[in-house]
């Protein structure tokens, strides 16, 4: 444990810090439980202990951080969405008589520089 808090320690003092779900596996092979905490899972990929509650954990996590949205670029401003094919998740994408029309999945930051063109 104390590796890993120096190693997220020196992330973030470079700032390279990112949120990070901690999973511990082969808790199988282990004769006391692992104690976790927060964001942190304990599993065992063989056995397949407690690989829906990662799996629930990973859905949480990303559905914080993430949001679908529908963006409408008119023809005129098209290149604008290439900034949200570079930094979002795309769903699709379909030319209408207004323009280009493009559902995806995107953190806050992609949300609030392209709130201007949300559908």
């Amino acid at each position: 444990m104390e590796q890993q808090e120096a190693v997220e320690e020196v992330l973030k003092e470079i700032g390279a810090a990112a949120p990070v779900i901690s999973v511990y596996n082969k808790v199988d092979l282990v004769a006391h439980p692992i104690e976790v905490r927060g964001p942190e899972q304990a599993i065992s990929a063989k056995t397949g202990y407690q690989l829906e509650k990662l799996a629930e954990a990973v859905d949480v996590f990303f559905a914080e951080k993430f949001s679908l949205r529908q963006y409408l670029f008119p023809f005129d401003k098209l290149s604008q969405a290439s900034y949200l094919r570079d930094n979002a998740h795309i769903i699709t994408e379909e030319f209408v008589a207004e323009g280009l029309i493009i559902k995806a999945e995107v953190d806050q930051k992609t949300a609030s520089i392209l709130r201007s063109f949300e559908n």
